[in-house]
């Protein structure tokens, strides 16, 4: 665990600080959401409030990596490393977002001292014909389809092969990935297109640079998706171990973390590159940094979505109704979703394992996963001090508890109860599963595996 929340820690730390560090990147007449005059940048009060701002971005990445450690170390403590974790992340996002705001001050500073003000246009232009052609710039959603049947094949074959629920859920992340993904596609197309120059036939080509590169990006993760798919399935029947899942995980996390920068960064330079060839004035996109709460505030400017200012991706505009119930409404759900985790969390290390006989029944009562069968139904019981390698199908695996659906090595699929602490561990095979189980101790274990030899006749 302590391996997979460092990889997930590191992901996290160089992803603010890649968003912060093209932040100070100049964006169609702008650095870190402040309107300067052309050529700006290369004044040197200018170049220097930017090397600043980058240089406290590096010391805070070197900081928060030192604190990463003990988090990173206290695996054993899984509930505290999770809450450790959490409280990592909440300082990690304000202290990058401190800096931004501390630069975009400096430098709305230097504009005044140094006579750059101007009058700022209190309404985001729309270029209404751009809008109306948007869907006609993006890359055919044919190439889409390729990524949406490969998603299908896990499911099928489940479907086929009459898995258990388990493994449709696993089989259903591809498709639901392709959701997402087609979402973000008719978004692109449907929004409105913002004038960023007073040239109609700039626009054009700042949005045909944006929404065919990123439509095209989506083809190709619709595609990647759906081959992932199909790995993670394979890897899950042919019972990989849990390592190389990570790796594959985390490599296609990194993937499309790269690629996600990497567009941006096309998109964002192109534009710049046509606005500056370009005679005609460039408007102002967002009239001014209008940022509350970390999220776009402009009553003013008709979209929901924006791109951020901060680096990469985008935010909602709560200076719309619809933009402030979604974006209040997306902290409200993962604020929830943390809290429901730490609290399953928090009950499955509360509640113990119990394997009860009752009559001809054996009685398995643990958080989520508990079972029951005929005792009649055992082929065999024994005692074991390791569970063979496998995947987890559907259950937990955090500090020393595994519980739930396993696929393990030489056994195939199997119900996991087991504090590894406490082993060794009952193994009881059914005509279609196997059941691994510890007790509250090594004792009791023993105590429940004579209690099972007698009451299924095997003694």
């Amino acid at each position: 665990m302590s391996l997979t929340l460092s990889i997930v820690m590191a992901i996290v730390l160089a992803s603010a600080l890649m968003s912060g560090w093209t932040a100070a990147q100049p964006r169609r007449g702008s650095i870190l959401g402040v309107r300067l005059p052309d050529g700006a940048g290369k004044d040197g009060d200018v170049a220097a409030a930017v090397r600043g701002y980058r240089k406290r971005l590096l010391f805070l990445a070197a900081a928060f990596l030192a604190l990463a450690v003990p988090v990173a170390l206290c695996g054993r403590f899984f509930v505290l490393q999770f809450i450790l974790l959490l409280a990592w992340t909440i300082l990690l996002m304000p202290a990058y977002y401190r800096e931004y705001i501390r630069c975009s001050a400096a430098l709305r500073e230097l504009r005044r001292t140094k006579g750059w003000e101007e009058r700022q246009k209190p309404v985001v232009a729309v270029d209404t014909q751009v809008s109306a052609n948007r869907g006609r710039m993006a890359v055919s959603p044919l190439w889409m389809l390729p990524g949406l049947a490969l998603s299908l094949v896990p499911f099928l074959l489940c479907a086929v092969r009459r898995e258990d629920g388990a493994m449709y859920l696993t089989a259903a992340c591809p498709l639901i990935f392709q959701a997402v993904l087609w979402l973000c596609r008719r978004t692109f197309c449907k929004s409105r297109a913002t004038a960023f120059s007073e040239d109609p036939a700039v626009n054009r080509a700042c949005h045909y640079l944006s929404i065919h590169s990123w439509t095209a990006f989506f083809a190709a993760m619709s595609a990647a998706a759906g081959l992932a798919g199909l790995a993670l399935y394979f890897m899950t029947m042919q019972n990989v171990s849990e390592f190389w899942f990570l790796a594959f995980t985390v490599g296609m996390l990194l993937i499309v973390q790269i690629g996600v920068y990497a567009v941006f960064q096309k998109v964002r330079r192109g534009q710049n590159r046509l606005l500056e060839q370009s005679d005609a004035e460039i408007l102002e996109k967002d009239s001014e940094c209008r940022y509350r709460y970390g999220f776009y505030c402009n009553p003013c400017d008709p979209r929901i979505v924006v791109p951020k200012q901060l680096g990469v991706g985008w935010t909602f505009n709560i200076g719309r109704p619809v933009g402030k119930a979604l974006g209040f409404g997306t902290l409200g759900l993962a604020a929830a979703l943390i809290a429901g985790i730490l609290g399953m969390f928090l009950y499955m290390e509360a509640v113990p394992f119990r394997l009860e006989l009752d009559g001809g029944q054996a009685v398995v009562s643990a958080p989520l996963y508990g079972t029951e069968f005929a005792l009649s139904e055992v082929e065999s019981v024994a005692m074991a001090e390791e569970i063979p390698a496998g995947t987890r199908t559907n259950g937990a695996a955090f500090g020393n508890i595994l519980l739930g659906h396993f696929r393990l090595n030489g056994v195939g699929k199997a119900l996991v109860y087991v504090h590894t602490d406490r082993m060794p561990c009952l193994v009881i095979r059914l005509p279609e599963r196997t059941i691994y189980f510890t007790g509250e101790t090594p004792e009791e274990t023993q105590a429940l595996y004579q209690e099972l030899l007698t009451a299924a006749g095997l003694s």
